[in-house]
């Protein structure tokens, strides 16, 4: 279900700015960078239909994940990046599906700070889980990634088993990071006329 929803995002990214970029980190007992920055969605898409489901890991170190982003990418130099922008931005889309495995930081959150302080660097987390229940941390680990988002500008997002509402998620992701409102403002509420 995740596979066909990260497919149409990436599609759908494409056809909005075929200059986008995408890579490809899969986390197993460690994170591995599986493909390289490329504005072709078919190599992710290919490299994506490779994954296979593995066993639970016992822990996730994210200390490690933005290790791995810290040296795969270069953030921009802007003298004045509220006037000037950027002549390009990085976003980390952390789709985590574990629902007994409580993430942390197991070697310290400096390259982590250094990334999500950067004007030039937005990570989004989308969530997907098993029902809450007391047979898994689904409430922790979601108070957890909520954490992440220490400047405001992230959406995190979560779903336990609902295909519509993953894929309407991905939708909402569509949105560029720097031209959307932000999580807490959103309501996307009907109201019928008067």
């Amino acid at each position: 279900m995740v596979k066909r929803a990260l497919t149409l995002f990436l599609q759908n990214k494409h056809a909005i700015d075929a200059r986008h970029k995408f890579a490809l980190v899969l986390l197993h007992d460690i994170p591995v960078w599986v493909s390289d920055f490329t504005s072709d969605p078919r190599k992710i898409i290919s490299d994506l239909e490779l994954v296979e489901e593995r066993p639970a890991t016992t822990h996730c170190d994210l200390s490690l994940v933005f290790e791995l982003i810290a040296h795969q990418i270069s953030l921009p130099k802007c003298s004045n990046p509220s006037v000037v922008p950027p002549p390009h931005m990085y976003r980390t889309i952390f789709i985590y599906g574990r629902s007994h495995c409580l993430p942390q930081f197991l070697q310290g959150k400096e390259l982590f700070s250094h990334l999500t302080q950067s004007p030039h660097f937005v990570l989004d987390v989308l969530y997907t889980h098993e029902s809450p229940s007391d047979n898994n941390k689904c409430e922790g680990i979601f108070d957890l990634l909520c954490g992440l988002d220490e400047g405001g500008w992230s959406y995190v997002l979560e779903v336990s088993r609902n295909a519509t509402k993953l894929h309407n998620y991905f939708g909402t992701l569509l949105a560029h990071p720097f031209q959307r409102p932000i999580q807490k403002d959103i309501n996307y509420t009907l109201v019928p006329k008067d």
